[in-house]
């Protein structure tokens, strides 16, 4: 079974995209913040991917991906950044830091699932 690390501070969309996940059989470690994200991936074996969203409690998206993007042990680490944002230049940095970037508000949580089994299925 595939581990995903979900860094999501909504709870209603975090255990919706949880139970998605567990239906089609991949395993999803939840963190509602940055920083208890950062100190799992430092703690334990890295995931397959890491669903990402950008506004966050305490330590953003933005520099979870950037120090993830910097230590040698998670640089290749697959992200998928989940936002409502619709600024251009987010999107363009997310892109830049090498993840993909899907809107939350255009997507179902299936269209997440789906994303995701695609991504893991290139690996």
């Amino acid at each position: 079974m595939k581990k995903i690390l979900l860094v999501e501070d909504d709870d209603f969309l975090s255990s919706l995209l949880v139970k998605k996940f567990a239906q089609h059989g991949v395993e999803v470690e939840r963190f509602a913040s940055g920083q208890t994200a950062l100190d799992a991936l430092h703690a334990e074996a890295l995931p397959a991917l890491m669903l990402l969203d950008l506004y966050l409690p305490d330590v953003n998206g933005f520099e979870v991906l950037e120090v993830v993007r910097k230590d040698e042990k998670m640089k290749d680490l697959r992200v998928i950044v989940i936002s409502n944002t619709a600024q251009a230049a987010d999107k363009a940095r997310v892109e830049a830091l090498g993840a993909s970037f899907i809107t939350k508000a255009l997507v179902t949580p299936e269209d997440i699932v789906r994303m995701v089994q695609e991504t893991l299925a290139k690996a």
